[in-house]
């Protein structure tokens, strides 16, 4: 028997990314249409492996919706499936496989490589979403535009092309402990300038981060809160295209602390693979560090009056 193609059902809600074998598999049915509630599941030639009812319905509190939970966890066998409500039609095809998630996880951790800026994405990296070097100018200082520095690298923030210190300490921490609690699922190679060197791709990448953080922070330890024009460029505008004046936006506890301790965190995590810039993470974290045991630590940042950009202001610090 083959499955007759046929619209998929959007009543009937899935994990899209699959389930692994010995796992729970959940799906939901937002209506029932008054049909009697049973389910079944078939595998990709159409042959009925498993069928089910559907449990008494709930109110989903986050959609409004009733809600039909389906269970077929004792589908163990890896393949292809799809799930057919009598009456309502067929989910689309789900996969359940031990590797389920490999690949979400490498598109997850690629999309940090998207983002690097002042560098060429090339074509054998970046696919469709190649595009030319940007951002490479030096950016002034706000309360004293005759200094320029160097400001090129990192990671864009979102959206829009800024840098932020304090998200940049968010994305860092996240990825660092990833890799620390589960090193096993970060072993596959991603497709960046840098997969092959002996270092784990998602530590690559981080690294390209870090080393644009260095420009951020000031001898006496101090670190920029953000580098950005100072208003958000248009959203049909290309990285390369932009060439709004950078301004490096004052220094700020928020971006001194969270400079630091990703830098502390870093020291360690690279220790094994690279002495010299584990030692140089320390020492910035260190720097840092004395810098606020010198300087009052309960004012947040404030966008000055001309600059628009995100503000990751903080009105609690001790933390």
């Amino acid at each position: 028997m083959v499955i007759v193609t046929e619209k998929v059902c959007e009543q009937i809600v899935l994990n899209q990314v699959g389930y692994r074998p010995r796992e729970i598999k959940h799906f939901f049915v937002q209506n029932t249409n008054g049909q009697n509630g049973s389910f079944e599941v078939l595998n990709a030639a159409g042959d009925v492996v498993y069928r089910g009812h559907l449990q008494e319905p709930v109110q989903d509190t986050a959609s409004g919706d009733e809600v039909y939970l389906g269970d077929f966890s004792s589908i163990s066998t890896e393949g292809e499936y799809r799930i057919q409500v009598p009456g309502l039609g067929g989910s689309s095809l789900f996969a359940v496989s031990q590797e389920v998630y490999e690949d979400v996880t490498d598109a997850m951790l690629k999309a940090f490589y998207f983002q690097r800026c002042g560098i060429e994405l090339e074509e054998r990296y970046a696919g469709p979403w190649k595009h030319a070097a940007c951002h490479l100018a030096d950016g002034v200082v706000y309360d004293d535009s005759a200094i320029r520095l160097p400001s090129a690298g990192g990671w864009h923030d979102a959206g829009d092309y800024g840098k932020y210190t304090v998200a940049a300490a968010k994305a860092v921490a996240d990825l660092l402990l990833a890799y620390e609690y589960f090193p096993q699922v970060f072993q596959r190679e991603i497709n960046i300038p840098e997969s092959g060197n002996g270092v784990p791709d998602i530590l690559n990448e981080v690294h390209y981060e870090l080393e644009w953080l260095f420009k951020m922070q000031l001898p006496d330890g101090s670190v920029f809160h953000k580098l950005t024009t100072k208003r958000f460029p248009g959203l049909d505008v290309m990285p390369e295209d932009d060439h709004g004046e950078l301004v490096f936006s004052p220094v700020s506890i928020a971006a001194t602390a969270t400079f630091c301790a990703m830098m502390a965190m870093a020291a360690r995590v690279y220790q094994p693979f690279d002495e010299p810039f584990a030692a140089r993470c320390l020492e910035v974290a260190n720097r840092a560090w004395s810098y606020m045991e010198e300087h009052d630590s309960s004012v947040g940042f404030k966008n000055p009056a001309d600059i628009s950009t995100g503000e990751y202001g903080d009105d609690m610090l001790e933390d």
